[in-house]
């Protein structure tokens, strides 16, 4: 059971669909009450060392279980003792999904502070990956399940950015624009530009001159 809720933690759905078929066990099994009390705190205890081993406060750990075990001990009604397993298993879940949020969103945050520094040169998803030390599809999930955007369109939008102000402030060429924002072949950059903008770079420059 301890593997089936590591492996399932994740999934909030799949994991209280397994609580509810150990619940049936027990009452269908003919045990005593102090029997199933006994095993929906083993069954907290050993949900909230995935948590711990997933890297929640130990000390926070300790003071819900402290609290689940003076709650059961008041519950008089099988049920009850049932939907406070439940209750605490769901705080487990949350606490862990509130701490990947929060990892996840720094790990964003460093991967754009990358890209800013770097969108001039040759970047591939294997080399910002590895800035973080996560495989490439790990990261191209929680970048889009935070941003809402995949990596290579903020990339885009980076150089884009950047290809515009050069357009604007400087008489560069467009070779040279295209070098410097990260696009190494001038007619793929004017693609690009166009298929983001609706014009090309060229038409982009006149047009804020006039």
């Amino acid at each position: 059971m301890s593997e089936a809720f590591s492996t399932k933690f994740g999934n909030r759905d799949r994991v209280f669909t397994i609580l509810e078929e150990i619940f049936n066990d027990m009452l269908h099994s003919g045990l005593k009450e102090k029997l199933i009390t006994t095993r929906c705190l083993e069954i907290i205890i050993m949900g909230s060392k995935v948590v711990v081993d997933g890297g929640l406060n130990l000390e926070t750990r300790l003071y819900l279980n402290d609290q689940l075990i003076k709650m059961m001990d008041k519950a008089v009604e099988i049920q009850d003792k049932f939907n406070l397993t439940k209750y605490f298993l769901q705080r487990y879940i949350d606490l862990v999904h509130d701490r990947q949020e929060i990892e996840n969103l720094a790990t964003v945050r460093k991967i754009q502070r990358f890209i800013k520094r770097n969108y001039s040169e040759k970047l591939t998803l294997d080399q910002i990956a590895d800035h973080v030390y996560l495989s490439a599809s790990y990261l191209c999930k929680i970048f889009k399940d935070v941003t809402s955007i995949t990596i290579i369109e903020y990339l885009t939008q980076i150089r884009l950015k950047e290809a515009k102000r050069l357009l604007r402030k400087t008489e560069m060429s467009l070779r040279d624009i295209a070098q410097l924002c990260g696009y190494y072949d001038a007619s793929y950059f004017s693609k690009v530009f166009k298929r983001e903008t609706g014009v090309t770079p060229g038409q982009y420059r006149k047009n804020m001159k006039n």
